[in-house]
């Protein structure tokens, strides 16, 4: 049995990365091909031009035609398998990521605002801390989906005992009605703390 990472495949087929990708999915999906149960994880340099160089560490799977009635295999110390949701990776998309469940959460509580550290209280389930909160929180605030509060420095803001204040920003209304109605959302959640 022919066993290739998804990198050589490219190669000797010529399709674009996300052809490629795309390709293998559905092979594997429709249970043509087997694939690593796990992501091999390789260091990998890379020249940045001018910039130097820097290392990478680039996840890849292997994968192998399916022999009939084959559910999985064993090749140098790994295990290929068919497809099922208990070995899909989550960083497809369809684990949910973290910022798409931040996103959920304040989206489904759009007429309440929460402190930071309230936002991981209910997301700990998930696997949350409070650098993965605000990381995403920051990006959706310059992308104007979030309103963050915090208390106003004199070129910055700092957290509030508790954290920052979070609000969402409605987008089917005009947005300074929406700012307005966040920004108030943020004045009432501070008033109870």
């Amino acid at each position: 049995m022919v066993v290739l990472s998804s990198r050589q495949i490219g190669g000797l087929t010529g399709l674009s990365k996300f052809a490629l990708w795309e390709a293998l999915r559905r092979c594997w999906v429709g249970g043509l091909a087997l694939r690593s149960e796990k992501p091999i994880c390789e260091r990998e340099l890379l020249n940045k031009g001018r910039a130097g160089r820097s290392w990478n560490m680039r996840p890849y799977h292997l994968y192998g035609l399916k022999p009939a009635s084959v559910d999985q295999i064993e090749y140098q110390g790994l295990r290929l398998v068919q497809f099922s949701t208990s070995v899909k990776d989550p960083r497809g998309g369809s684990g949910g990521s973290k910022a798409g469940k931040i996103l959920d959460f304040l989206r489904s509580h759009k007429n309440e605002a929460f402190f930071s550290t309230e936002i991981v209280k209910a997301l700990k389930d998930s696997g949350f801390r409070p650098g993965d909160v605000m990381a995403n929180l920051r990006r959706y605030e310059r992308k104007g989906v979030v309103y963050v509060r915090g208390y106003r420095g004199h070129d910055r803001q700092s957290p509030f005992k508790e954290g920052y204040l979070i609000s969402w920003i409605e987008q089917s209304i005009d947005r300074d009605k929406a700012l307005t109605e966040a920004i108030e959302r943020t004045k009432g959640a501070l008033a109870q703390s």
